[in-house]
C-alpha cells in the first residue's frame, strides 16, 4: 500500500511535472512566436521607412538641382534657346534629363538633345495643369519609349515669361536603386499612390509585379475582410505609416507601408510572406519542441538547456538582423553619398569590396574595377597616380596617405575633385587597403567662386579707394573757385564787369560740382537696385534737336566738327523715360568732346533699324570720333565703376569715372545693349541699341494735299540724305526727286517747268561743292512761281545765314537732321504769319509778371535767392518755413490771393508731400486747382513720380532755372485752361 502510493505519487508527480512542462511548452511556444513576430515587423517597418527615406532624399536631390537650373534660367542674361539649352545641357545626363517649358509661347526646350519644339495644345495644357511644384507619376516618355518619372516647379523668366522646368529619370533606374528586397528576395517593395496605383515595381525574381497593378483591387479580390482593407486606405490617405497582414493570391503575407515625403501622396509598400517572416522562427521552435521531448525526463536539464538554447538562439539572431541592416543602410548610404568605398588586399591588390556609385562618380562599371584596380588610377586629369602603388607598401597598420586632385568622368568627360585617403588596417588579423574617394567638386567650385568674389572686392575696394582720392581733387577743383570767386566777389563788388565775369565762373564752377554730385548719386541708386523708369511720350525730333542745341557750342569751343545724321526714322514719336535716354547719349557726346582734340571730329548717327515686334521700334544711336582713344586693357574694364583709363593726356581732363557705368546700367535697364571700340591716338566708337514703343501718330492723312504739295525736289551732295527722305516720305503720296549738286537742280528744275510739271516745293542743302545753297535757291526762284516755298536745310547755325537767305528769296530754314514732324510744322509755319510765335515767347517770357506765390523752403539763404530771382521775373513772393506754415498761409488767405505754390520737398514739422496732401484736402476754393510745383534737390525718376502721386501738378529740380520754371508755368497753364 504504502509502495502504491509513493508509485502513485511519483506518478502523479511525473504527470504533474510532464503537465508542467507541456503547459510550459505551449506558454512558451505561443510567447516565441509573438517575440518573434514583434521582432521580425519591427525590422520590416524600419527597413521600409529607411528605404521611403533614401527614397525621399533622391526626390529631394532632383529637386534641388531642378531648383538651381531655374536659378540659371530667371537670370536676365538667359533670353533665347541657345542659353536656355546651354544650362539644359550642363546638368543632364544619360539616367536624368531636364526640360524647360516657356508655358506664355507653348515652346519645349532640352527634349533628348533635340533643342527647342512648339507644343500642340494638348501638351500645352497638360503642362499648365500642372501644380506650383511637384513629382509626377511614372509616364511613357515619347521620345524614348521609356517609362520614366521626375519632378517640376514653376518658375519666371527674367522678362516676365512664365516656364516650368522638370527632371525625369528610368524608372529601370530608380528600380535598381531605391527597391528594397530582404530575405534572400523572399521579400519585395512597390511605391504606390495613396489610390492604391503601383507606380515603381522592385526588380525581384520572386516577386509577382506581373499580377496586378493596384495594390487594393489585390487585397480585395483575396478575400479580405472590408474593414481591413478600409483601415489601410484610410491610414494612407492620412499620411501614416504601419503594419497589416492580408491575404494575397492565397498567401498570408506582411505588409509594411510608410509614406514618401516631398511627393504627391506616394508610399513604399513593403511584402513579405508569412511562411518566410517565421522560418526562422519555426526552426528555433521545432529544435526546442525536440529537445524537450528527448529530455523530458530531465527537466531541470531541459529547462537549462532551452534556457541556454534560447539565449543563444536570440543573441545569434540579433546579430544576423543587425549585420543584414547594416549592410542594407550602408549600401543606401553609399549609393546617396559622394564618397567611393574601396577594399584590397595587400599583396595583389585584389579587390574585395567597391561601393555601387563608382558608376555615377567616375563612369567605371563595378566589374571594371573587380578585374583591375588600376583602371581607377587611369582616370586622373594629370594621367600621373595619385597615390603610387609602390609607395603604399612600406605603409604600417593604422598609417594613412592623403591626396587631391583632378579625376576625368569617363562617360561625359567631365573634370571632378576628389579628396582622396588611403588607410592600411587589419581585419580578421589579416592586412587591408581601406580607399575612400570622395568627390568635392561643389566645395572646389564654391572655394573658387570665393576667391573669385574676394578678388572682385579687392578691386572693388581699390577702384572705391582710387574713387574717392580722385573725388577729392574733383570736388575741391570747383569748390576752391566758387569759394576764391565769392571772395574776389566782395573785393571787386564796386566793378560791374568784373562781379559779372566772377559770377559767370561761379556759375559755371557750381554747374561741374552739381554734375559731380549728381553722377555719385545716380551709381548709388543704380547699385541699391532703386533705380527706375519715367515712361512718357518723347519726340525723337526734340530730342535729337535738343543734343544738337546742347553739344555743338562745346565743340564749337574746341573748333571741333560735330555732325548729327538721321535715317530712316518712320516713328518718331515714342515711350521712354527722355530724361535717361538724353542722359545715356549726353555721357557719351559729353566724353567724346571732352577727349576729342581741338580740331577734331564728332558724328552722331540715329537709325531706325528693321522692326521685329509689333508695336515697338529698334533704334540705333551711332557716336564717332577721332579723338585720343583707348587702349584695349582699359575696354575690358570701361564700364566697371570708379574706373578711369591713367594716361597723360586722360589725367588733365577732369572726371569721375562713373559716367559709363552709369550709361552701361542705363542702357540695360532699357532691356537695350551698348558696344563700344577703341584705338589709341585713332578714336572711339560707341553703338547704342534701344527698342522703344511706338506711341500711335494721329496724322491728317490729306496734310499735303490740303498744302498743295504732291511734287518735291531735295537738292543735297550726300545721296544718302537724299535717299534717306525718300524712304521716310514714301507714305505720303509725294512725288520726291533729287540732285546731288546745284547745278543738276537747276537744269531740273527748269526742265520740270518748261514742260508743265513744275515742283510745288524745293528744299536745297547750305552747304555743296558746286554752287552754294543760297546761289542755287536763287537761280530757283527765278524759275519756280513765288508761290512755291523754296527752303534751306542745312546743319548750320539758322541764325547766321537767315538774312542772306531771306533776301535771296528763301521761304524758310529747316535744322539738319531731318524730321518729318519738323517738315510738317514748317509748312504750317509758312501758311500761317509769325504774329502767334511772337506772342507766344512774349508770353513766357512775362509768365510772371504779376503773379502772387507761396513758396514753401525751409532754408533761408534758398528762400532769400528765389525770392530774388521771382521779383526780377515780375512776380511777388511769400516764404513759408515749412509745410505746416505754407498750410496755415494758404487756409488763411483769401480765393485768388495766390496764383501758384512752390513746394520744397524735404522740411521740418511737415516735408511738402504731406502738405500738397493736405492743401489738396483742405476747404479753401482754390484747393483742388491751385498749381503746386515740387521745387527739390531730389531729382530722379521716381522723385518725379512721388510729387504727381501726392497731388502736385510738376516738379523743377533744383538748382533753380528760371527759363525751366517759366515754361513749366506756360504748360499748367495752358492744361489748366484745356
Amino acid at each position: 500500500m504504502i509502495k502504491w502510493n509513493k508509485r502513485y505519487n511519483k506518478v502523479a508527480l511525473t504527470v504533474l511535472l510532464l503537465a508542467i512542462w507541456f503547459f510550459s511548452l505551449l506558454y512558451y511556444i505561443r510567447d516565441m512566436k509573438n517575440s518573434l513576430w514583434n521582432q521580425v515587423v519591427s525590422e520590416i517597418l524600419e527597413v521600409t521607412a529607411q528605404g521611403g527615406h533614401a527614397f525621399e532624399v533622391y526626390i529631394e536631390k532632383d529637386m534641388q538641382i531642378l531648383t538651381r537650373i531655374i536659378k540659371h534660367l530667371s537670370m536676365d542674361k538667359v533670353k533665347d534657346e541657345a542659353s536656355i539649352m546651354e544650362i539644359v545641357d550642363f546638368f543632364q545626363d544619360s539616367e536624368t534629363g531636364f526640360t524647360v517649358v516657356d508655358l506664355d509661347h507653348g515652346i519645349l526646350y532640352g527634349e533628348n538633345g533635340k533643342g527647342a519644339r512648339r507644343l500642340d495644345s494638348d501638351d500645352l495644357e497638360m503642362y499648365e495643369r500642372f501644380a506650383e511644384k511637384g513629382v509626377t507619376e511614372p509616364y511613357m516618355d515619347p521620345d524614348t519609349g521609356r517609362s520614366v518619372i521626375g519632378g517640376y516647379q514653376r518658375f519666371t523668366f527674367a522678362d516676365g515669361t512664365h516656364g516650368i522646368a522638370q527632371v525625369k529619370r528610368r524608372m529601370s533606374t530608380v528600380a535598381e536603386e531605391f527597391m528594397l528586397s530582404f530575405y534572400d528576395d523572399q521579400g519585395f517593395s512597390y511605391i504606390a499612390n495613396d489610390k492604391g496605383d503601383i507606380l515603381i515595381r522592385s526588380f525581384n525574381r520572386n516577386n509577382n509585379s506581373s499580377t496586378f497593378s493596384n495594390i487594393f483591387s489585390v487585397i480585395r479580390l483575396s478575400g479580405n475582410s472590408s474593414e481591413a482593407l478600409q483601415s489601410f486606405s484610410d491610414s494612407m490617405l492620412q499620411g501614416k505609416e504601419g503594419v497589416m497582414r492580408f491575404s494575397l493570391e492565397g498567401e498570408k503575407n506582411v505588409l509594411a507601408f510608410t509614406p514618401v515625403e516631398g511627393s504627391n501622396g506616394w508610399y513604399l509598400i513593403a511584402i513579405v510572406p508569412d511562411a518566410v517572416v517565421m522560418k526562422h522562427a519555426d526552426e528555433i521552435l521545432k529544435s526546442s519542441q525536440t529537445a524537450m521531448i528527448l529530455l523530458g525526463s530531465v527537466l531541470v536539464v531541459l529547462a537549462l538547456f532551452l534556457y541556454m538554447d534560447r539565449q543563444s538562439q536570440k543573441k545569434i539572431m540579433e546579430k544576423e538582423g543587425d549585420l543584414q541592416y547594416r549592410e542594407r543602410l550602408f549600401g543606401i548610404l553609399a549609393n546617396n553619398t559622394n564618397d567611393v568605398f574601396l577594399m584590397f588586399t595587400t599583396d595583389r591588390y585584389q579587390l574585395e569590396y567597391i561601393s555601387p556609385n563608382v558608376e555615377r562618380l567616375l563612369g567605371i562599371s563595378q566589374e571594371e574595377v573587380k578585374k583591375d584596380i588600376r583602371v581607377i588610377q587611369r582616370r586622373l586629369a594629370d594621367n600621373e597616380e595619385a597615390i603610387s602603388l609602390r609607395n603604399i607598401k612600406r605603409m604600417k597598420v593604422g598609417s594613412s596617405v592623403v591626396h587631391e586632385g583632378e579625376r576625368i568622368h569617363r562617360r561625359t568627360g567631365e573634370p571632378r575633385w576628389f579628396f582622396e585617403t588611403l588607410y592600411k588596417t587589419s581585419v580578421d588579423h589579416s592586412e587591408r587597403f581601406v580607399a575612400v574617394l570622395s568627390d568635392r567638386t561643389q566645395e572646389r567650385k564654391s572655394e573658387l567662386a570665393l576667391r573669385d568674389a574676394l578678388a572682385i572686392a579687392k578691386t572693388a575696394n581699390e577702384s572705391k579707394s582710387v574713387f574717392l582720392s580722385n573725388m577729392s581733387h574733383d570736388i575741391r577743383t570747383p569748390m576752391n573757385a566758387i569759394v576764391g570767386f565769392a571772395a574776389l566777389l566782395q573785393r571787386d563788388a564796386g566793378n560791374p564787369e568784373k562781379v559779372r565775369e566772377y559770377t559767370r565762373k561761379i556759375t559755371s564752377s557750381s554747374q561741374h560740382l552739381l554734375g559731380l554730385i549728381n553722377d555719385v548719386l545716380d551709381m548709388s541708386k543704380i547699385e541699391s537696385g532703386k533705380t527706375t523708369l519715367n515712361l512718357s511720350v518723347v519726340s525723337l525730333a526734340e530730342l535729337v534737336e535738343e543734343l544738337g542745341a546742347m553739344m555743338q557750342p562745346q565743340a564749337k569751343a574746341k573748333h571741333q566738327q560735330f555732325k548729327i545724321d538721321v535715317y530712316d526714322i518712320y516713328n518718331e514719336e515714342i515711350l521712354g523715360d527722355r530724361l535717361r535716354i538724353n542722359q545715356i547719349l549726353i555721357n557719351i557726346l559729353s566724353n567724346a568732346i571732352k577727349y576729342t582734340p581741338e580740331g577734331g571730329r564728332i558724328d552722331m548717327v540715329v537709325r531706325q533699324m528693321p522692326q521685329n515686334t509689333k508695336n515697338y521700334a529698334r533704334f540705333h544711336f551711332e557716336i564717332r570720333d577721332n579723338g585720343i582713344g583707348m587702349s584695349q586693357e582699359y575696354l575690358e574694364t570701361i564700364f566697371q565703376p570708379f574706373t578711369r583709363e591713367s594716361t597723360k593726356k586722360t589725367s588733365e581732363i577732369q572726371g569721375t569715372g562713373l559716367g559709363m557705368a552709369i550709361t552701361k546700367n542705363l542702357v540695360e535697364l532699357m532691356g537695350g545693349t551698348i558696344e563700344v571700340e577703341s584705338q589709341r591716338d585713332k578714336g572711339t566708337t560707341f553703338r547704342v541699341d534701344l527698342e522703344l514703343r511706338v506711341k500711335e501718330q494721329d496724322v491728317d492723312p490729306d496734310f499735303w494735299k490740303k498744302h498743295g504739295v504732291t511734287k518735291m525736289l531735295i537738292v543735297d551732295d550726300e545721296e544718302e540724305i537724299c535717299i534717306g527722305i525718300q524712304n521716310v516720305m514714301a507714305d505720303t503720296g509725294v512725288q520726291i526727286s533729287y540732285a546731288l549738286g546745284g547745278q543738276p537742280a537747276v537744269s531740273m528744275a527748269q526742265k520740270a517747268q518748261s514742260e508743265g510739271m513744275g515742283y510745288d516745293l524745293v528744299m536745297i542743302d547750305w552747304q555743296m561743292p558746286d554752287i552754294s545753297g543760297i546761289e542755287t535757291a536763287r537761280r530757283i526762284r527765278r524759275i519756280v512761281p513765288s508761290h512755291v516755298p523754296v527752303m534751306i536745310l542745312t546743319a548750320y547755325d539758322i541764325s547766321r545765314i537767315e538774312q542772306e537767305g531771306t533776301e535771296a528769296g528763301i521761304d524758310g530754314f529747316l535744322q539738319k537732321p531731318f524730321f518729318l514732324s519738323n517738315f510738317r510744322l514748317m509748312l504750317d509755319h509758312l501758311k500761317s504769319d509769325h504774329t502767334e510765335e511772337k506772342e507766344a515767347v512774349q508770353e513766357q517770357d512775362n509768365i510772371l509778371a504779376g503773379k502772387n506765390i507761396l513758396a514753401a523752403e525751409d532754408n533761408e539763404l534758398n528762400a532769400e535767392i528765389l525770392t530774388e530771382l521771382l521779383e526780377m521775373a515780375g512776380a511777388s513772393c511769400q516764404v513759408a518755413g515749412n509745410g505746416r506754415e505754407a498750410l496755415e498761409m494758404f487756409e488763411g488767405a483769401e480765393s485768388g490771393q495766390y496764383d501758384l505754390i512752390l513746394m520744397d520737398v524735404q522740411m521740418p514739422v511737415m516735408d511738402g508731400y504731406e502738405a500738397t496732401r493736405a492743401i489738396r484736402g483742405c476747404r479753401h476754393p482754390q484747393a483742388k486747382t491751385i498749381p503746386i510745383i515740387a521745387m527739390t534737390a531730389n531729382a530722379f525718376s521716381e522723385d518725379v513720380k512721388d510729387a504727381l502721386d501726392a497731388g502736385m501738378d510738376e516738379h523743377v529740380a533744383k538748382p533753380i532755372d528760371m527759363e525751366r520754371l517759366k515754361s513749366v508755368i506756360k504748360d499748367i497753364i495752358k492744361r489748366k485752361a484745356e
